[in-house]
């Protein structure tokens, strides 16, 4: 029977894949799951980090530069995000037909969102490899 976790906004996801494996405790593993025909990656975290994405999603509500979780819950510490399946180091890689203009313009809204989070006074200090980019 698949697992399912129900975020505060009431929609149900059905865990399937795991993403990311955590080998110190399978409950911090990052898993897939979906819902209403989208997929989602399902991430259970530390009480103070869960709090500090509610604070940064609260604070930022709105951006259309910086990615937030979609749905969480609260109980449970876990925080859901849309489902990517490339990130964009690799985008930029793989596709070297990307014309320089589009190529600067990806940089751009990238050092955009970190200025974002500056202007507030967070940091950033995640990896760009892990910037994951929309399944279209």
């Amino acid at each position: 029977m698949a697992s399912t976790i129900v975020g505060d906004s009431g929609r149900v996801y059905v865990k399937s894949d795991v993403l990311q494996r955590n080998r110190e405790d399978d409950n911090l593993s990052i898993f897939k799951a979906e819902s209403g025909g989208q997929s989602f990656a399902v991430k259970r975290v530390s009480r103070p980090f869960y709090n500090m994405s509610v604070r940064l999603a609260t604070e930022f509500a709105g951006s259309r530069r910086l990615r937030m979780h979609a749905d969480c819950n609260q109980k449970e510490g876990v925080l859901i995000y849309p489902y990517y399946t490339t990130t964009l180091l690799s985008l930029l890689r793989d596709k070297p037909d990307f014309s320089p203009t589009q190529r600067y313009k990806i940089l751009r809204y990238t050092a955009e969102a970190i200025a974002e989070l500056h202007n507030k006074n967070w940091i950033h200090i995640g990896k760009f490899s892990k910037i994951y980019m929309p399944n279209d």
